[in-house]
């Protein structure tokens, strides 16, 4: 591969790259973004199957991707030894903050003479640390037939760019070579020279493309897929009992504050226990995700190791939506026809998919900003919508719009948490209110919301292009206009078009096997469920794990079973009750609606939002709460004789 095959953007900056310039400085002298610059060094590192910039501006001049530099004095340098196997050993393809102490192990000298001698070359040869290979390879310090593989040692490296069972970016696998070192993000940003924000946003990739979302699991992930390099089992003795027990389940996807309890219950020890193995790990290795890498150098941990516990599974990928039906005349969700002039069109489009401000927007129609603020109201008026999310959903529903294919700035994959966060995004609700309405259709915390909605922001698409993205990947549908969740207040999404779920003859659709058997068709439809409205009472969801709510369903008889909704992402199903005092299991996010409204609720083969569906029809009887107090209070306890009367 020479210098041929590089584009003129690639050629300039493996230039300044082996000049010793960083790629900020490449980004300034060449007059680019820093992001360009930065994407080029990934496609580069890509190639050429480095991770480094020393082993980078190496295999460009040993490829003859860069021609090399002309030797300025003939005169053999004098080196003394040490010197001379610091330099030899710089183009090694391992992290920088890991150069030091490999060398030291190597040739057993002490790290601060290491120090002083790279300092020495880089203040004598006015260079910078990878800047020195090229200075070397003209002095026939290094030579171009060595590799770039460094000798044995125990540092974490990840494997070369384009193998492994998911291929994160050169700079996405060193973040997760730091991290399984046990460094955290500020120490993982001042590695890398960078900001923690930047950590961030990198591990978040990576967690995407492994399917988690701890950094425990993404490191026993990139272990287990040989993203990173698998560490050689040490001869160090491996720890047996408790402690053991509880190492092995370090890799489980849960979140940290979970994660002792569960611990708990699978090993039978004492929550307490659990959290002092914990601290111990965590005092040893500085992180848990560093202790994962050392439970596998141990043996401790291997390829077997579950991620999930065992009542949650991966969730299925969620079927397609139907394609968007063709529609002669746009009309709203009143059922009047949407009626635009060409300019009231063009300002539509220019501030949904075209994601301009209104100033932007004028600036590009050469008119005044109170005039396209004027035709976006106008828009908003007759859509019947509030905020420019719905405006961009109902449009694209109405045919008006286009859906936008993102290009290169579309998200790329994304796990369960932010599709469904996704979905939700043309919710008509007031920017402020966003996370809140979010978090209580999906279940999901405000602050994970809030990191959803960033990831998907960070993309550089506005929130009105991530709608017309979502309906370019068939994330999103016409059915239902998204004002009915905004307008009937805090109701289960329906963003998802009607497909067979669950029908009163038995399950069509159950990913968490909550069903121990098929319900039996009722006579007719019991109120007041069904497509007709519910009035005049509190509804309240009774929130439990997917094992509970099948032993449940396993007591009580069929023609007793009330309203249950999987939440698969949520890995919980919900019971649906009339309100009451329940202290245990409920929370102010759970509360349906209030008392006098009315709310729709879904047929028993519709889909009620992103990933959610109806386990028992809708038609079913509201829970009666003496049947519930049990499962309430104590599920442990015996189950009480069954109430003789239903509520209906």
């Amino acid at each position: 591969m020479g210098s041929e095959m590089l584009s003129e953007r690639h050629l300039l900056v493996a230039e300044r790259i082996t000049a010793g310039l960083t790629p900020l400085e490449a980004a300034t002298a060449l007059g680019m973004a820093p992001r360009s610059v930065a994407a080029a060094v990934d496609d580069l590192q890509r190639a050429l199957g480095v991770f480094t910039l020393r082993s980078l501006s190496f295999q460009l001049v040993a490829q003859g991707m860069v021609p090399r530099m002309p030797c300025p004095d003939p005169t053999p340098l004098r080196l003394s030894p040490l010197t001379q196997t610091v330099w030899d050993a710089l183009h090694w393809d391992i992290l920088d903050v890991d150069l030091i102490p490999v060398l030291a192990t190597t040739i057993r000298v002490g790290r601060d003479h290491i120090q002083s001698a790279i300092d020495q070359l880089c203040q004598t040869h006015t260079t910078s640390l990878h800047g020195l290979i090229q200075v070397g390879l003209a002095h026939d310090v290094l030579s171009v037939e060595q590799s770039v593989i460094p000798p044995q040692s125990t540092a974490v490296r990840p494997s070369p760019a384009g193998t492994g069972a998911w291929d994160p970016a050169p700079a996405q696998r060193r973040v997760l070579a730091l991290m399984a070192s046990g460094r955290d993000a500020a120490a993982c940003a001042r590695a890398e020279a960078s900001t923690t924000s930047t950590i961030a946003w990198r591990t978040d990739r990576c967690k995407d493309l492994a399917d988690v979302t701890t950094g425990r699991a993404l490191i026993h992930e990139a272990l287990r897929g040989e993203v990173l390099l698998r560490p050689d089992l040490s001869d160090d003795r491996a720890p047996a009992g408790a402690e053991r027990a509880v190492w092995r389940r370090l890799p489980l996807d849960l979140p940290d504050s979970r994660l002792p309890a569960v611990i708990a219950t699978l090993t039978g020890l004492s929550v307490n226990a659990v959290n002092g193995h914990l601290h111990l790990l965590r005092t040893r290795y500085r992180t848990l995700e560093g202790a994962v890498y050392a439970g596998w150098k141990l043996g401790v941990i291997r390829a077997d190791t579950p991620v999930f516990p065992p009542d949650r599974q991966p969730s299925p990928p969620l079927p397609a939506p139907a394609p968007r039906p063709v529609r002669p005349v746009p009309q709203t969700a009143a059922g009047t026809p949407m009626k635009l002039s060409k300019r009231q069109h063009t300002v539509l489009t220019l501030l949904t998919v075209g994601g301009m401000t209104l100033t932007e927007a004028a600036a590009h129609l050469k008119v005044k900003t109170a005039a396209v603020r004027a035709n976006e109201r106008s828009c908003l008026r007759r859509a019947e919508a509030g905020t420019l999310r719905a405006l961009t959903h109902r449009s694209l529903s109405l045919g008006l719009l286009d859906p936008l294919d993102a290009g290169d700035r579309d998200p790329g994959a994304v796990v369960s948490e932010v599709e469904a966060v996704w979905r939700c995004l043309p919710v008509d609700v007031p920017d402020d209110k966003l996370v809140a309405r979010i978090s209580r259709m999906t279940t999901l915390g405000e602050a994970r919301v809030q990191e959803c909605l960033d990831l998907l922001r960070a993309s550089g698409l506005t929130d009105p292009q991530l709608i017309a993205a979502g309906w370019h990947r068939k994330l999103l549908a016409a059915d239902p206009p998204a004002a009915a969740a905004a307008a009937a207040g805090p109701v289960i999404p329906r963003q998802a078009p009607p497909v067979r779920a669950h029908s009163p003859a038995g399950p069509r659709l159950d990913p968490l096997f909550l069903l121990p058997g098929a319900p039996p068709a009722l006579d007719g439809d019991v109120p007041p469920w069904g497509s007709a409205a519910v009035a005049g009472q509190e509804l309240d969801f009774v929130r439990v794990a997917p094992p509970v709510c099948r032993s449940f369903l396993a007591r009580i008889p069929v023609d007793r079973w009330g309203p249950v909704i999987g939440l698969p992402e949520a890995r919980a199903a919900l019971l649906v009750t009339q309100a009451g005092p329940w202290p245990v299991r409920r929370s102010e996010t759970a509360r349906l609606i209030g008392p006098g409204a009315t709310v729709r609720l879904s047929g028993p083969n519709a889909r009620t939002g992103p990933g959610d569906y109806w386990a028992v029809g809708p038609q079913a009887p509201l829970w009666d709460r003496r049947d519930l107090a049990w499962l309430l209070e104590n599920s442990r306890r015996p189950m009480p004789a069954l109430t003789d009367e239903a509520v209906r």
